[in-house]
């Protein structure tokens, strides 16, 4: 039979160079290489990200949720106030509050529930100051 066997063809992707990838071009196509050119760094590349990411716990209008350490469970609370500030209050009626259970966090606590205060999840960001319940 007139079977060739066709050499194999190999890719392989290169930053694109005006002038200079046309040439690389030619030459690697002759030894079967064939390149995939991708573009540089672009302007908007570097400006994208301008706007300062707000650190979490100046947050407020938010869902939030702080995981036990001791199960597998976890508190899931709304506040309007910065997160730093409702942290704190927990913290504090956590320690101060011990046979209360007038919230679902101290009454976690009773249970020898303890919190990871530093690890705090930010589930939802309300866009208004709405609260979720309904009356």
């Amino acid at each position: 039979s007139d079977c060739q066997e066709s050499p194999s063809k190999h890719y392989i992707v290169f930053p694109y160079i005006n002038t200079l990838s046309e040439k690389i071009n030619k030459l690697l196509h002759s030894y079967n290489i064939i390149p995939a050119w991708k573009s540089g760094n672009t302007i908007k590349q570097f400006f994208t990200k301008t706007k300062s990411k707000i650190q979490t716990d100046k947050l407020s209008n938010i869902i939030y949720k702080i995981n036990c350490q001791d199960f597998h469970s976890c508190y899931v609370g709304q506040t309007s106030q910065y997160l730093k500030e409702k942290l704190y209050q927990h913290q504090y009626d956590c320690k101060t509050k011990k046979d209360d259970n007038s919230t679902a966090l101290l009454r976690h606590r009773i249970d020898k529930h303890n919190f990871d205060f530093q690890n705090v999840t930010v589930l939802d960001k309300e866009k208004k100051n709405n609260t979720n319940e309904i009356f």
